[in-house]
């Protein structure tokens, strides 16, 4: 469904759980949203200061309570989830594949900082060498 259609109330409830929205379909029940998104859990590294940001799939439901609120029912990242998240970070600074802020070059994620300062994983493309 496109941004414009899902109630802002629903976007700052899943911003406040740290999830990116990706998209949101009104569940058969009234009040009702299936959501997929992205939760962005701080994982550390080793020989990094500032924790690195990293992106887990959540999906779920979001429901309008007695009171009016929207009400998230969103599992929350295993410590499988988490150390497995870490693990990947830490493969891909150890093979060179993280490129800081601004860099160029042919690493196959970069590290950016979002509006609340926090740094990123992100992948950028794609190398077949």
């Amino acid at each position: 469904m496109g941004p414009g259609r899902i109630p802002a109330a629903l976007r700052a409830l899943l911003a406040r759980e740290q999830v990116e929205l990706l998209s949101a379909e009104p569940a058969p029940a009234a009040g009702c949203w299936q959501v997929r998104g992205r939760r962005w859990v701080a994982v550390t590294l080793g020989g990094r200061a500032a924790p690195l940001h990293v992106a887990l799939p959540v999906a779920g439901e979001v429901r309008r309570g007695a009171h009016g609120r929207y009400e998230a029912a969103l599992p929350a990242p295993t410590a499988e989830e988490i150390d497995e998240a870490r693990a990947f970070a830490a493969s891909l600074a150890a093979h060179g594949q993280i490129a800081a802020p601004g860099a160029r070059g042919t690493a196959s994620h970069e590290i950016v900082v979002d509006a609340q300062g926090r740094e990123k994983l992100v992948r950028r493309g794609f190398n077949a060498r």
